[in-house]
């Protein structure tokens, strides 16, 4: 196995057998089962830093964008962008999408570059007015109000790096963690259970008393078939939000 290989092997495994690992003039060349708002699979470059790696796509999605005739000067997209490089933490946003990762959580990064370029290249769409953040807003409301207490954003130790998770349970007999997820449209649910899986993958091995809940947008949002089975097999619970009272039979008061 090369280094390249080595870095993003955990990731790779995770995700899919479908995942293309390449060098390029020095640099790790991953092309992985992710598609941007084209169809195109999403393809990144890592590249080792004193302090980490780089990672970023080259221009690539900013390409698509020009190509399409699509202007990001405009308020609305450029606020947009700006909200994209706060979320996944980018170095640059505009023309290229790049971002820094220590060692420790490369694969963690590698998954939120996935998410930059996918949110970047949708610009060249409506963006809907319900977003992922107001669907964890709703989550959080729901849970508050059947009397349990959560932590959100909370940083959970995995197998071979930290995770970021949506809401962590307290009060429970195990430790309890659930993620939320909402996605305009088929494939980016797919997408982002690839991601959830991963950090259930991470989180079971290091804490096998772990209960881990997915609750997946089916009211306001697109879910897949791939989807719902990935989540199916990698979570302890499933729920959609249709039936988000089923929360309330996985949890403890």
């Amino acid at each position: 196995m090369t280094e390249c290989e080595e870095m993003v092997s955990a990731v790779a495994d995770a995700v899919s057998e479908n995942t293309i690992i390449s060098i390029d003039e020095g640099e790790c060349k991953v092309t992985l089962p992710f598609e941007r708002a084209d169809r195109d699979l999403i393809t990144l470059w890592i590249s080792s830093r004193e302090d980490g790696y780089r990672i970023t796509d080259y221009g690539e999605t900013y390409g698509y964008l020009y190509l399409s005739d699509v202007s990001l000067d405009s308020e609305r997209r450029s606020n947009r962008l700006e909200s994209i490089k706060h979320q996944y933490n980018l170095d640059t946003v505009r023309k290229t999408v790049s971002l820094k990762s220590g060692s420790h959580n490369l694969g963690e990064r590698l998954l939120d570059a996935v998410h930059a370029v996918q949110a970047v290249s949708f610009l060249s769409y409506t963006r809907r007015q319900y977003t992922q953040v107001d669907f964890e807003t709703d989550v959080s409301g729901f849970l508050k109000l059947e009397g349990y207490r959560v932590n959100r954003n909370v940083r959970v130790g995995g197998v071979s790096e930290d995770i970021r998770i949506d809401f962590s349970i307290l009060q429970q007999p195990q430790p309890t963690y659930l993620e939320a997820l909402h996605a305009g449209d088929e494939g980016t649910s797919t997408t982002s259970a690839r991601t959830i899986g991963y950090k259930w993958n991470e989180i079971g091995e290091a804490h096998p008393d772990a209960l881990r809940i997915s609750v997946v947008d089916d009211v306001s949002g697109e879910v897949s078939t791939r989807c719902s089975n990935i989540l199916t097999n990698w979570s302890d619970e499933y729920i959609p939000w249709s039936q988000k009272d089923r929360l309330n039979e996985a949890l403890v008061l």
